[in-house]
């Protein structure tokens, strides 16, 4: 996705939190502004606006180096890539949690490695020492107002399948996002975003990303800003407006947003 400019653009209203708990978003934490939802700014200086300009590579930021038998990475490039981001600018990095799996998809861009799975079988779990390792990166951007664009899963990688009902979600997913929203939440530089070119994996069931969307904002007690990416502009959120928890899009083309995506607002953003 390097050689394409983003478009990131606001379609619908964001979802009310479902915890017991009240969901508002921490000091100084990236938001809609409330009275020009066409910018970010955020929580506490209103006033502001914030623009989000960044490389949009590497999206494998997670996975680069040889995996360890613990599941984490060495000998990588993820700490030179976050000193020389706070040195020399930028404040957005966006990366992949799942990009494949043991059942690789011809469609996936990583190896079967590129997960954050319990011996990379999504039906056995997280690995809570890959989630403390990439936390500990993503602390550090977020301590310097650098953004991430967390997606979920890559194009084309499904690791639960088409599995979910009208209604709900695989258990094992459900717990899976859970797993992830939680561990993230407290940083304040943070977009969710479910996954990359959604309709490549989700095509035949498109419900399931603002099903997925839900669960993120069901989990998540700091009410992130939640989005879908779609290759493309001529497209629709008709299927997804009447339940969708989606507050965010982003468009892999530099063209003008066709009028059937609704956006309230659009923020460029270069990757080289």
């Amino acid at each position: 996705m390097n050689r394409m400019v983003w478009l990131l653009a606001s379609v619908v209203g964001i979802l009310a939190c479902a915890h017991q708990v009240t969901c508002a978003a921490q000091p100084g934490q990236l938001i809609r502004h409330p009275r020009h939802p066409e910018y970010l700014t955020r929580k506490g200086s209103e006033g502001d606006t914030v623009a989000i300009v960044a490389p949009g590579d590497p999206e494998g930021f997670l996975y680069l180096g040889t995996k360890q038998g613990d599941g984490t990475r060495a000998g990588g490039q993820q700490q030179e890539i976050i000193d020389r981001m706070i040195a020399q600018g930028g404040n957005a990095l966006y990366c992949i949690a799942v990009r494949s799996y043991y059942k690789k998809s011809k469609d996936a861009d990583g190896d079967a490695t590129q997960n954050p799975f319990i011996n990379d079988d999504p039906y056995q779990g997280v690995n809570h020492a890959i989630l403390d390792q990439w936390d500990a990166w993503l602390t550090q951007l977020d301590n310097a107002n650098i953004a991430t664009f967390l997606f979920l899963y890559d194009d084309g990688s499904r690791p639960f399948g088409l599995n979910g009902f009208d209604d709900s979600l695989p258990s094992e997913e459900i717990a899976f996002v859970q797993a992830v929203v939680q561990k993230f939440a407290h940083l304040k530089n943070l977009v969710w975003v479910i996954a990359e070119e959604y309709e490549d994996a989700y095509r035949a069931k498109p419900f399931l990303v603002s099903m997925l969307a839900k669960a993120i904002k069901d989990a998540d007690v700091n009410n992130h800003l939640v989005g879908g990416m779609y290759a493309g502009v001529e497209f629709s959120f008709d299927q997804m407006l009447s339940r969708s928890s989606i507050t965010e899009s982003c468009y892999s083309d530099p063209s003008p947003c066709n009028q059937n995506t609704k956006p309230s607002f659009i923020v460029k953003t270069l990757y080289t």
